[in-house]
């Protein structure tokens, strides 16, 4: 997977250098690279690549690849990640360029201050967790069962949420307080993972409406990526989280060897450790070390509520390792956390929050380890929430506010069956047809699951002419692909400065490319 993934980005480089020869874009600065730790010339991942005094930012892959484009003015461009000295680096605008970058590690270490003479012993052992963490970080083939679970907060108050929260992320909900919790979104599915992969084997989202499982899926997927305590940052939802186990870990944090504890494995080492600034995005919590490989057996990390993560204000993650043949492996991950959501506001009225838990079990072999005393490690059984759910779903305003947030969200008004929109084409004002009206139609999944017909019609009140479109679509009903085939016959009006045939490279997937209610009417000109 490796080879594979090397192969496809030195050709994306190569394509770069060869952008100007075919004139894609003119002027415009291209440049793909690969960032490297200077020390042991391991890749980093979450680097921030931007051109300095530009928004124009990306971020490397875990591979520690990297491709920016700019408008061709840009002259500096700047690498900054938590624990590393930023780097600036002189480009020629306009120019395809293919570089290598090496991130210095801050040596900065501040003495820690003790009452008792002598070195401090948490600090020798981390040094030793970290000068094992290449060979502690193994990648295996497993199975993982993992569980979503969204609550909205119907308290205003913000102690009062913060109060509920710390019941909420041990599993520990009272029956008052479940009353103050109303299920939103439910969802679990399985995976295999192996090296740098992951493959979704199945998936099922319960008592959930299409729209809420695109709104939700999004916000969670800040958090999907893959949390790994031996990486030196962690990447939650666009920051870099640093961890307690990073080669600048002493910069951040102080570590107290609390106790040794006999397991049936050996001896293990209980560590607290907390961030030396709470306005860092560094943790608080504690770990469990194995003495014999200065693995990580255990891991309880909460970030501070002071720590600025957009719109979190409460962040707990905790993993638990499985001894295998010498090494430790991922058993069990959970975690917590309580944002507000501006999207769900109400006019003059608090954004309201929302109190999430995942949860992840993990097998190396066999049958998956699957939870059925709660769900994604919370206080209700699944049972419980899938009732709850559908009672919600019954009452006439959560009715309303489902067809609104259809509109609103994915563009398309459902009527039964059918699908009218996109909701932003069914007016325009051209100076073609005058003002047009249009009916945009489709049938849904309630109608066929994998087969859809579709089309527009519209009426130009100037031209007075009708223009119309047809179209059908299969997806073809085979597991863990999405496969669509498609056929569509057009007598519209088209753009003729849009490329429709190189959009996904050059333009917004997303856009239509023709005139709408938002783009004519609402601006208060005739287009062309």
């Amino acid at each position: 997977m490796k080879t594979q993934k090397r192969i496809f980005y030195f050709l994306v480089l190569i394509f770069a250098w060869t952008l100007p020869a075919v004139q894609i874009i003119a002027q415009e600065t291209v440049v793909v690279g690969q960032v490297f730790n200077k020390t042991d010339r391991a890749p980093l991942e979450s680097v921030s690549v931007y051109f300095k005094g530009t928004n124009i930012h990306t971020q490397t892959n875990e591979e520690g690849y990297f491709l920016i484009r700019g408008k061709g003015q840009e002259k500096v461009l700047v690498f900054s990640l938590i624990g590393f000295k930023k780097e600036e680096i002189k480009v020629t605008p306009g120019e395809s360029l293919g570089i290598e970058v090496l991130l210095t590690e801050k040596d900065n270490m501040l003495g820690e201050v003790f009452v008792t003479p002598g070195a401090n012993p948490a600090n020798d052992l981390m040094k030793k967790v970290r000068d094992n963490r290449r060979k502690n970080n193994v990648r295996a083939n497993l199975k993982s069962n993992e569980q979503n679970l969204v609550f909205l907060s119907k308290k205003d108050s913000r102690w009062e949420n913060n109060r509920i929260f710390q019941q909420f992320k041990v599993g520990n909900i009272s029956e008052i307080d479940s009353t103050l919790l109303v299920p939103l979104y439910m969802e679990e599915s399985t995976y295999n993972l192996s090296d740098k992969s992951k493959t979704q084997l199945s998936k099922n989202t319960f008592n959930t409406s299409e729209t809420a499982e695109k709104t939700i899926s999004t916000l969670l997927s800040g958090l999907s990526a893959d949390i790994n305590f031996y990486n030196n940052a962690i990447p939650i939802l666009g920051k870099n989280m640093i961890s307690p186990l990073a080669n600048v870990g002493k910069t951040f944090y102080r570590y107290y060897l609390v106790d040794s504890v006999q397991t049936d494995l050996g001896k293990e080492y209980l560590l607290h450790f907390r961030s030396k600034n709470t306005k860092n995005l560094a943790f608080n919590g504690e770990m469990r070390i194995d003495s014999a490989t200065y693995a990580l057996t255990y891991m309880d990390a909460e970030l501070p509520r002071q720590a600025n993560l957009n719109f979190i204000h409460n962040l707990r993650l905790q993993q638990s390792f499985l001894s295998k043949e010498g090494f430790w492996l991922p058993k069990r991950e959970s975690s917590a956390w309580d944002m507000t959501y501006e999207l769900l506001k109400e006019a003059n009225k608090k954004s309201p929050q929302l109190m999430i838990n995942r949860s992840a079990d993990y097998s190396q072999d066999g049958e998956l380890i699957i939870r059925t005393d709660s769900f994604a490690n919370s206080a209700f059984s699944q049972e419980e929430l899938e009732n709850k759910m559908a009672q919600m779903q019954q009452t006439p305003l959560y009715k309303v506010a489902s067809y609104i947030a259809d509109a609103a969200l994915t563009g398309y008004m459902r009527a039964w069956m059918f699908d009218i929109g996109q909701i932003v084409d069914v007016a325009r004002l051209t100076k073609q047809e005058g003002l047009r009206l249009t009916l945009p139609i489709r049938t849904n999944q309630y109608l066929w699951k994998n087969f859809m017909l579709g089309g527009h019609v519209g009426y130009g009140f100037g031209s007075q002419k009708i223009k119309y479109s047809t179209e059908a679509q299969l997806r073809l009903p085979i597991e863990n692909t999405r496969i669509i085939l498609g056929a569509k016959y057009l007598d519209d009006f088209r753009r003729i400065d849009y490329d429709y045939n190189n959009f996904l490279w050059r333009e917004d997937p997303l856009a239509t490319g023709d005139e709408n209610i938002v783009s004519s009417i609402f601006s208060f000109k005739k287009r062309n």
